[in-house]
């Protein structure tokens, strides 16, 4: 689990995985006719409950992915037809189990190869996702589910290496065996998943380190693949033509690898692709530019790789685009006018791109999200004030323009939890933020601001009157703390003076460092106890140091 997507990507992937789950031929049923599950399947079931222990936290993954989680297993009670149990899918007409879905349930301890989980010889699919098995090796017998059609074990903390009998599982529509702590899958697995494997269309394999495979060896997988998830798997060289003739390919996530060299033309032979991810490898040359290329395409991240070139004419007509991340690299020339309102994230950040930003980005109300740092030219702030949405904007390194000139301004961003302006050449604390309630992080650093903090970022609430500082203030009402989220907050290299200012209990780094504050470090810094980080350096600071920051 060394590599971690984006969260758009994490929720988009699964999203997919979970819209794509075979149909089983029959389910539960409580109906008079239905045969009930047998002795021995029951018995093996409960056995199999009673092999672990029941832990929340064993299934924190699924509150990252907004997964509802809970023990399914807590209603299977003896003496009740198992058919009827959360997570249980029985056949109508001899009431075999046929399914096991017991992803999110909160289970802790080992798999072994003895497990009376291998009892349940009818099964078609097995869900163990989001649990903790204890870094059990991945049993063999899992090999042994004949009419197995689905199988997923992501994020479920196993290790070792894939047993070679996963590829004896012909019938599999979809495996997924991500993000846990398997070391290998040699080349002979390899070849077997590759060759028997022919009705797979989704195939995850995120952080099975495959290094001393070529990635030639995947391109014989079946013609029907939809989905092919291989994020972090130590695969070096070229990326193969041969990947991009999956004409039905949907998804196709290779981050965090070591591909070299361009990006082959042919990528734009995938007209069904609806989410490419190339992010973090070591991609030269140009993207392939083709003036009707990926008709359906819903996101994009090429980030962090060494490409160059201009952006490509397709980016600004494919209307179906929602997430754009092409930060970190090497591009040029300008960004023109998108012909779509769909777009919810750009990132264009760190490249050679030139400015001005394009106006139609000001009536993209979609976006949640823009990084347009380190471009050429003159960035106007107020241009994102339609943008009610937004949650993050980075704006850092470019000659910022604000057009308040120290008035109030007329609108707010209410939405926003992170706003970066380093290096911008900004005079003021912006105006606009005073709206901006939700705000978790901002990054003022190395501008011109000069006097002293405003006091309505440091407004003291009536449930936090532990930042009244009476030496310093002279507040005569209690109003509520307009940043009361606040968790980063980097103020250092500007000119700001007076004494210095509590921030709210949520900051855990407060970086105010290079400055010109004066007076004593006020002891109710000492309450704050979710700092992590705090840099008080290069000030007109005197007095002691608080004896609390020993502790």
């Amino acid at each position: 689990m060394c590599c971690l997507l984006r969260p758009f990507q994490l929720l988009y992937l699964l999203l997919f995985l979970l819209n794509f789950q075979p149909n089983l031929s029959s389910s539960s049923s409580s109906s008079s006719i239905t045969q009930l599950c047998s002795p021995e399947e029951a018995a093996a079931l409960i056995q199999f409950k009673t092999s672990f222990s029941i832990d929340e936290s064993s299934s924190w993954w699924c509150d990252y992915y907004s997964k509802i989680s809970y023990p399914k297993t807590n209603s299977w009670k003896e003496g009740l037809d198992c058919c009827s149990w959360d997570g249980i899918t029985c056949d109508n007409v001899n009431g075999q189990v046929i399914g096991l879905d017991l992803s999110c349930s909160w289970l802790y301890g080992s798999i072994a190869s003895n497990s009376s989980l291998f009892h349940l010889r009818h099964l078609q699919k097995l869900n163990l996702a989001f649990n903790y098995f204890n870094l059990s090796k991945m049993s063999s017998k899992f090999g042994q589910f004949a009419s197995l059609e689905y199988l997923n074990l992501s994020e479920a903390y196993f290790t070792g290496q894939v047993p070679s009998q996963v590829s004896h599982l012909s019938k599999l529509v979809s495996l997924d065996l991500s993000g846990n702590y398997i070391q290998t899958l040699d080349k002979h697995t390899l070849k077997g998943l590759v060759e028997n494997l022919t009705k797979v269309r989704q195939l995850v394999l995120d952080d099975i380190n495959m290094s001393s495979i070529s990635s030639n060896a995947l391109m014989n997988l079946s013609s029907s693949l939809r989905t092919l998830s291989l994020v972090g798997c130590g695969l070096i060289g070229k990326i193969p033509e041969n990947i991009f003739h999956f004409s039905q390919l949907r998804f196709l996530g290779l981050p965090y690898n070591y591909f070299s060299g361009q990006i082959p033309s042919s990528l734009t032979n995938l007209r069904h692709l609806e989410f490419l991810y190339i992010s973090n490898n070591q991609l030269e040359g140009s993207i392939p530019n083709e003036v009707t290329a990926f008709p359906n395409l819903i996101s994009l991240d090429l980030s962090f790789n060494l490409l160059n070139g201009t952006l490509p004419s397709w980016l600004y007509t494919v209307s179906t685009l929602k997430h754009i991340a092409l930060e970190n690299n090497k591009l040029s020339g300008d960004i023109k006018e998108f012909q779509y309102n769909s777009l919810e994230e750009i990132s264009f950040g760190n490249n050679k791109l030139k400015g001005p930003i394009p106006s139609s980005i000001s009536h993209l109300v979609n976006l949640t999200f823009v990084d347009l740092s380190n471009l050429i030219g003159i960035v106007e702030v107020d241009m994102f004030s339609k943008l009610q949405n937004l949650q993050v904007l980075d704006l850092s390194y470019n000659s910022l323009s604000l057009s308040s000139n120290g008035v109030s301004a007329n609108y707010t961003l209410p939405n926003l939890q992170g706003l970066y302006l380093s290096s911008c050449n900004v005079s003021e604390f912006p105006q606009f933020l005073r709206g901006s309630e939700s705000l978790k992080r901002l990054d003022l650093s190395n501008n011109r601001i000069s006097g002293k903090i405003p006091k309505w970022m440091w407004d003291v609430g009536k449930d936090s009157l532990w930042n009244l500082n009476l030496s310093h203030n002279s507040l005569t009402d209690f109003e509520q703390i307009p940043w009361k989220e606040i968790e980063y907050l980097d103020l250092s290299s500007n000119f700001i003076h007076g004494d210095l200012s509590i921030p709210p209990s949520t900051t855990m780094v407060f970086l105010i460092s290079n400055n010109s504050l004066s007076g004593e470090i006020p002891s109710l810094l000492c309450n704050a106890n979710n700092l992590e980080y705090l840099d008080l350096s290069h000030n007109n600071l005197s007095g002691i140091i608080l004896q609390c920051f020993g502790n």
